[in-house]
């Protein structure tokens, strides 16, 4: 073959080359869905160099945290699992290049051979992982180099769908949030609407049973040193005289600031006691950071974890509760001193 003909078809292949990465490219840009994106990325390298098998990692943090999100040719339980790269590489790299640590160890267990970086604006956004060619042949320096373009140039699609990602998660939790200002302020007016405590109580289980879907909660007030039962929906009845009667657990009450699960107290007897009364968490009510009541739950019908945001929730709610409780009590008082003053009269 003269030169000229093997320039030709040099000049051919890079034609063909330019050509899918222009194609492949058309494509990841017309998604702002992170996983299209990288399984278009995966699928569309592993078929052109007869790939066997191969993973995507994303980025999770910056400790050298990466997820598998899609993967070809290994165990679907892989995906969502998490390695650590202590070295990440710079550049495309083989397996042999990597330093002896447990991430060598995994992509070698499954037979990965080769890692293309994916990074924007220096930012390690993942990494591309294959395996060998279907017929065992290396990867030579014209593949290794298509794949280290495609993956920059994915890098910015994968880059605006992780802002997609990110900006449609907090709009989710801005929505949640309004959502639960407003069931705030329609318990808030009904809270509002009576001065009787047994009321209010009443209300307010209601409103975190139907709220939170557990079908167990009573409310304590703080009276001095002891805690009295304002109302119980579910409990058992020897489960709601142990409540308030157990000095250990009346100690702790007392000592209470913040909710908690009760599967997170540090005495363990404690947790146990709480936990065979049916007790999953506890919510102090309080007014200027003292607590002057007590929400117990049970757990949620669908066995759930509360979440984070839940017990915020419902610390806000009993602190509203807890403030239309002294209210009536504060009118209770007014009452009696009128009829008081009325009787010396």
């Amino acid at each position: 073959m003269s030169d000229s003909d093997q320039n030709s078809r040099q000049l051919d292949e890079k034609l063909f080359e330019l050509q899918a990465l222009f194609e492949i490219s058309k494509t990841l840009n017309s998604s702002l869905q992170l996983k299209p994106i990288l399984d278009t990325l995966l699928l569309s390298t592993m078929g052109r160099m007869l790939i066997n098998k191969g993973m995507v990692l994303i980025a999770r943090g910056i400790s050298g945290a990466f997820e598998i999100q899609t993967l070809k040719g290994l165990p679907k339980v892989l995906i969502g699992q998490k390695i650590q790269i202590e070295t990440f590489p710079s550049y495309p790299s083989s397996i042999s290049q990597l330093p002896p640590d447990p991430a060598r160890a995994f992509f070698e267990k499954y037979e990965i051979a080769l890692l293309i970086p994916i990074v924007h604006n220096e930012k390690k956004l993942g990494m591309l992982c294959f395996g060998k060619k279907i017929n065992n042949k290396g990867f030579d320096d014209s593949e290794i180099e298509f794949l280290n373009s495609l993956a920059n140039i994915a890098a910015t699609s994968i880059q605006n769908a992780l802002m997609f990602q990110e900006i449609n998660t907090i709009n989710r939790q801005l929505d949640k949030k309004i959502q639960e200002l407003n069931t705030l302020f329609e318990i808030g007016k009904e809270l509002n609407s009576t001065l009787e405590k047994e009321k209010i109580a009443n209300v307010l289980a209601y409103s975190i049973m139907g709220e939170m879907t557990v079908n167990r909660c009573c409310i304590f007030l703080k009276k001095e040193e002891a805690f009295e039962l304002l109302v119980n929906k579910g409990f058992r009845k020897e489960h709601e005289e142990a409540l308030v009667k157990d000095i250990k657990l009346l100690d702790h009450f007392k000592n209470l600031c913040e909710p908690l699960l009760v599967h997170a107290i540090e005495d363990e007897g404690l947790s146990t006691k709480l936990a065979n009364m049916t007790v999953h968490a506890l919510i102090p009510m309080q007014i200027q950071n003292e607590t002057k009541g007590l929400i117990c739950i049970g757990e949620k019908i669908n066995k759930f974890e509360l979440t984070r945001e839940e017990m915020e929730f419902l610390t806000t709610l009993g602190n509203l509760s807890m403030i239309s409780i002294e209210n009536a009590r504060l009118f209770e008082e007014t009452l009696e001193k009128q009829r008081m003053e009325e009787e010396l009269q």
